[in-house]
């Protein structure tokens, strides 16, 4: 007779993982409307084409630092360092293209400042709600893994240890 599964999410990946790049999406358009309206008063049309350059900006940048892995395998520390390190990036590189472009001055140093300050606070606060929920649900026994462990030396003992602290 076949066991029951505990996981949820395993079988459901690809909904969740486009559900979690969309929230990404939408935190970092809405931080953008947020720093335009709040500064300016409007959402002016270089904002939405810089907000779609961002997004899309973030997705590559995304696969790139590897902030859609698996948060099994990273700690949050390392899995904010990383979002820390895309959205540098795709900044960077907006701020470039403005430049290159000879756009820059339609968009306001503090707007951009505001709403990458706004995106990168967005998603990390969303990385560390998504863990408390994934956290919460294994303690209630769904969502879980099993592993066993061929030994009892001192290497058995310690993959058991890094392993309860993960």
């Amino acid at each position: 007779m076949p066991s029951r599964s505990t996981g949820f999410i395993r079988p459901h990946h690809p909904k969740f993982a486009m559900f979690h790049r969309l929230l990404d999406s939408a935190i970092v358009v809405f931080a953008l409307v947020f720093a335009a309206t709040a500064y300016d008063g409007t959402m002016k049309d270089a904002y939405w084409l810089a907000g779609l350059l961002a997004v899309l900006g973030l997705q590559v940048a995304g696969e790139i630092t590897q902030i859609y892995a698996s948060w099994r395998v990273y700690t949050l520390r390392q899995e904010v360092s990383e979002l820390a390190l895309a959205c540098l990036v795709v900044g960077a590189l907006l701020v470039t293209g403005a430049f290159v472009s000879k756009t820059s001055g339609q968009y306001s140093r503090v707007v951009r400042v505001l709403w990458w300050t706004l995106a990168y606070s967005g998603l990390a606060v969303e990385r560390f709600v998504i863990r408390a929920l994934l956290r919460a649900s294994r303690a209630h026994g769904r969502n879980t893994r099993s592993l066993a462990i061929a030994g009892a030396g001192d290497l058995a003992q310690r993959v058991a240890d890094r392993i309860l602290e993960a």
